[in-house]
C-alpha cells in the first residue's frame, strides 16, 4: 500500500572553506562571505527541511573545498543521487 505521503529527498552540499578567503581578497568580498555563513546556512536548510512529512534529506561538507572548487564534487554526487546511488545517510 502507498503510503498518503509522499517520499522526496534532497541533497544539500556546501565547500567546508566557503566562509573562508584567501589574504589578499578584498575587504568587502571578506565581508561578504563572513556575513553569507554558506556552510552554517545549508546545515540549517537541511535541518529544516529535514523535518517535513515524508522528507529524506542528506548533507554533505565537503573538506577542503570552496565555492568554485566544490563544483564537480557536487555534481557527481547529485548525479548519485538523482539516479538513486546515494545511501541517503546524510554523510560529513
Amino acid at each position: 500500500r502507498a503510503s498518503a505521503t509522499p517520499h522526496r529527498r534532497l541533497l544539500v552540499t556546501v565547500g567546508e572553506m566557503e566562509p573562508k578567503t584567501q589574504p589578499g581578497t578584498p575587504a568587502p568580498r571578506t565581508a561578504f562571505m563572513t556575513k553569507a555563513r554558506m556552510v552554517d546556512n545549508a546545515q540549517a536548510l537541511a535541518n529544516e527541511v529535514s523535518k517535513a512529512p515524508g522528507m529524506s534529506v542528506s548533507f554533505v561538507e565537503y573538506p577542503d573545498e570552496n565555492h568554485g572548487s566544490v563544483v564537480p564534487f557536487a555534481i557527481s554526487r547529485g548525479v548519485r543521487f538523482a539516479l538513486g546511488a546515494h545511501s541517503g545517510s546524510g554523510s560529513r
